[in-house]
């Protein structure tokens, strides 16, 4: 039965609420203490391979000292690596470690079983209707 506070939150704020308990889930079942930004940069690198910090931070909209913060994090963690820079010493170039990978891996395996546990909830015409409406540019 749905709380009553539940029943008294607008739509920003239940997906907001949804957002963060999905992100609570992937953590605790894929046992990676990444953060959604972490998350987010460790992706960029497994797609993308070796990239500087400038052009992971154009990939996901966030400045190069964003970035080299997370990234300082995640190569605390053995995660990511520093890469063979070429000719420019100050925009450092990151690689995924072994580590990385399998990081990454761990995470995607966790969101396609939350995803399979979704679409047993909601059925495949509710979510596949619900992955149409949030692919659409509906917000101004």
């Amino acid at each position: 039965m749905m709380s009553d506070v539940k029943r008294s939150l607008g739509l920003i704020d239940l997906i907001s609420e949804k957002h963060m308990e999905l992100r609570k889930k992937l953590h605790e079942a894929s046992g990676q203490p990444v953060n959604k930004s972490e998350a987010h940069i460790l992706a960029v690198l497994e797609a993308n391979g070796v990239l500087t910090l400038s052009q992971i931070g154009r990939l996901i909209g966030m400045t190069r000292q964003g970035v080299h913060k997370y990234m300082q994090g995640l190569q605390d963690a053995g995660l990511v690596q520093p890469a063979p820079a070429e000719g420019n010493a100050r925009d450092r170039r990151m690689e995924l470690t072994t580590q990385g990978r399998e990081t990454v891996r761990l995470l995607a395996e966790t969101k396609k079983r939350l995803e399979e546990q979704i679409v047993s909830r909601l059925g495949v015409a509710e979510t596949e209707h619900l992955l149409r409406v949030l692919r659409e540019n509906w917000l101004p």
